[in-house]
Order: C-alpha cells, then structure tokens, then sequence
C-alpha cells in the first residue's frame, strides 16, 4: 500500500449517520448510478427515488433540483481529488518519491471509470450550456488545495524554489490528466505498467529539473 493511502486509512473512521444523513448518501449513490447509466438528460427524479428506495418527496426534501444533486456529486468528487488527500509524508522522505505517491493516486482516480463516466456528462452539458460547470468553479476556485499546500511546504522547507504555485500546481495535475484522464474520456488506450511508470517518473524529473533547489 502507498505510503498516502496507509495515512489516510490511519485518519479515516465511519462517523455514526442520521436517519435523513443516510437518506442523503442513499440518494447521492443512487443518483450518480442513474446519470452513469443514463445521461444528465435521460434521469429523472423519479428515476432516482425509485433506485433509492425513498419517495420523490424525500428526493426534493434534500435536492430542490436535479442540477443540484449533479452539482454536489461533482462537487464530492473535486472533494476526494484536490482537498481529501493530506499529502501528509515524513519529513524524511525523498520529494521524488513524494511526488511519484502523489501522482500515481491522481492517475488512479483520473482513470477510474466513476470519473470518466461523470466527466462525459459535464462535457456533453457544457457543450449545451457553456455556463453549467461555472458555479462548480467558483465553488473552489478560492481554496487551497492539498497540493498548493504541500509545493508550500517544500518552498518553505527549501526543498523547491519560491515558484508560482498555481502554475506549478496546473503543470502536475494537467500532466497526469493529459496522460491518464484525457485518452480515457475518448476511449483511447491508457499507458499502463513500465510505460505509465515511465510517464510519472519523467514528469517528476522536468518538475525537479526547473524547481528543486541544491540543497
């Protein structure tokens, strides 16, 4: 198991649900089903209710709209990938082989088919309606993320240059994304093995190269 996913499992434990908190998470699963199988367009409230085991009042008791369970559905997912994941590692540990965890977690989720499914959908309703995935945006646009805060850390521990963190941050996750994420969306092959290994570890090189200092 990968040194990040040890420290999560560690910090993870199953808080005690309420009887409405539940009936949210049943709702929120059965609705990300019904989108994956049928389409932002194609699912209906109704739909979703009856996947849940809950009537179409308790539905709209906790998500006024459609768009809005879709929003917080894409919402939790930009949860699990940009603030879930501590990026926690021991000070001793090399940043070479910090960022490689790093990255071989985003390339696992970038992959999955949860992800793939949902980002066709965003697609194909952008395309319609360019401003739908504007209030996801905004949404997160002023939070940090766990990897802004971990380039921080490493900047103020003299491990990178002071470098233009966004950028920095953009360059490894769009890296990955062009890689893993993207060839997946338009069921192109994915590199696997000794090539996806060879892809992180020449992305983390180029990293290195421009911003690790000679400390």
């Amino acid at each position: 198991m990968q040194e990040a996913a040890k420290k999560q499992a560690e910090k993870t434990t199953a808080p005690t649900l309420t009887r409405s908190q539940q009936k949210n998470v049943d709702i929120l699963n059965a609705a990300e089903q019904v989108f994956i199988e049928k389409g932002f367009k194609g699912t209906s409230m109704d739909e979703i209710a009856r996947v849940a085991q809950v009537s179409k009042r308790t539905v709209y008791n906790h998500f006024e709209t459609k768009e809005a369970l879709f929003h917080q559905i894409l919402m939790s997912c930009c949860e699990e990938l940009f603030f879930s994941n501590d990026l926690d590692y021991p000070t001793d540990m090399p940043i070479e082989s910090q960022l490689y965890d790093f990255l071989q977690h985003e390339w696992d989720f970038f992959v999955s088919d949860r992800i793939t499914k949902l980002t066709r959908i965003v697609i194909g309703e952008y395309v319609e309606t360019p401003g739908f995935a504007n209030m996801l945006i905004n949404e997160f646009k002023e939070r940090e993320t766990s990897i802004y805060r971990w380039l921080r850390s490493q900047v103020d521990n003299g491990r990178l240059e002071n470098i233009n963190f966004e950028f920095a941050e953009r360059y490894l996750i769009e890296s990955i994304k062009a890689h893993a994420h993207y060839p997946r969306i338009y069921d192109q092959t994915t590199p696997e093995g000794d090539d996806r290994d060879y892809i992180v570890r020449e992305i983390i090189a180029l990293f290195l190269g421009r911003y690790a200092t000679s400390n």
